[in-house]
Parts: structure tokens; sequence; C-alpha cells
């Protein structure tokens, strides 16, 4: 077939073609920075609506936790008192054979009035409360303690005289009653029975873990 069109009319149609493909790259790279910018935007949209239910989440259970802490600590110190406990018990700490063995060691005219130990602190004395007759008794206590081998070592922190009204063990009292007739009945005497024991001392002791198996 032979081409009859003049040359510039044919430069011109191979122009608007290469236009034509041109003008659809450019159609192409549009649509597609459109899908692109609109995937942008959903993304970030559903983003941000996780990032808030998250948040709401994270709020709800902070509010829980907060509700939770008073539970927490007394867990804490329930867990505390149970591990105290269990140490005690795993150092075969038996304080009423300890009692018994003390109460041997009083001598006469004394008696035992109270006993103290921490037991947060494993380490710390034996507080002995006791009262006596005298002094004396109190040294010989003392010593009593010293030798029983139940304990490393034992020490007088104190001696007090002990009150009046602290030494009296009970007293009983009448009152006076009128009779419509205006005659009186006479009082009957008050009784008041003294103790004994004129001084209270306090006696620290430590005590020996390989002593008749009571371990601390």
């Amino acid at each position: 077939m032979i081409n009859l069109l003049p040359p510039q009319r044919l430069a011109n149609i191979r122009i608007a073609r290469s236009n034509t493909i041109l003008r659809r790259y450019i159609e192409l790279l549009l649509l597609a920075f459109l899908v692109i910018a609109g995937a942008l935007v959903a993304a970030n949209y559903y983003m941000n609506i996780q990032q808030t239910n998250v948040k709401t989440v994270v709020d709800t259970k902070q509010q829980e936790i907060k509700k939770l802490e008073p539970v927490q600590k007394q867990a804490e110190q329930l867990s505390g008192t149970i591990n105290t406990i269990a140490g005690l018990l795993s150092r075969d700490v038996n304080f009423s054979d300890m009692l018994i063995k003390i109460g041997g060691l009083m001598p006469q005219g004394s008696v035992l009035t109270g006993l103290q130990f921490s037991i947060e602190d494993l380490k710390s004395p034996l507080v002995i409360s006791a009262q006596v007759d005298n002094e004396a008794k109190a040294a010989v206590l003392l010593n009593n303690l010293k030798a029983s081998g139940l304990f490393k070592t034992a020490e007088i922190k104190s001696i007090t005289t002990l009150k009046a009204d602290e030494s009296s063990t009970s007293a009983t009292t009448t009152t006076t009653a009128l009779t419509p007739t205006t005659t009186t009945t006479a009082p009957t005497p008050v009784t008041e029975v003294v103790s004994p024991y004129k001084y209270t001392t306090v006696i620290n002791v430590y005590v020996d873990p390989s002593a008749n198996g009571v371990k601390l």
C-alpha cells in the first residue's frame, strides 16, 4: 500500500499517538496515587480507632489494678505472716516447752509474770519478767537462767520496787447502810490481801540454738 499522506501529516499522527499513550500513563499514575492515598487514610483511621480502644482497655485495667491494691497489700502482709510462721516452724521453736523449763528455774519466793519475744527479729533477746520477794532472789533467778544450759547468756535489765497498789492482790469494801429508823449499821472492816512480792525484775536472755533441741 502506497502512503500518499504528506510527511508533516504523518509526523502529527505519530505525535498524537505518543501523547495518547503518555496521557494514559499519567492517568494510571494519578489513579495509583489516589488508591495509595485512600489506603493511607483508611489505615490511619483504623489505627486511631485501635489506639483509642487500647487506651480505653489500659485505663480500665489501671482502675481495676487500683481497686486491687488494698487486696495486694493484704496479700503481702498475709504472705509475710505466713513466711514468719513457716520460719518459726522450720526452726522448731517450742515456747511451751521453754516456758515449762523456765518455770522450773524460778526460785522460791519468785513468780514468772511475762515473756516477750520478737518474731520479726529472731536474734533479739527473750525478755523475762518476774516478781520476787527480795532483791537477792533476782540474782538467784539470773544465776539459774545462766546455769540452765538453755541460754547463751542472761543479764538483768532492771529491778524496781512494786507500788503499794500493785502489791495488793485483792481488797473488799462495804458501804454503810441507813435504815428508815435512822439506825446505822457498823461498817464491815476492809480485808486486804497483800502480795508477798516486793520487787519486779526484767531479765534479757539469749537462746542457745543447740540447747535441748530449741532452734532459733
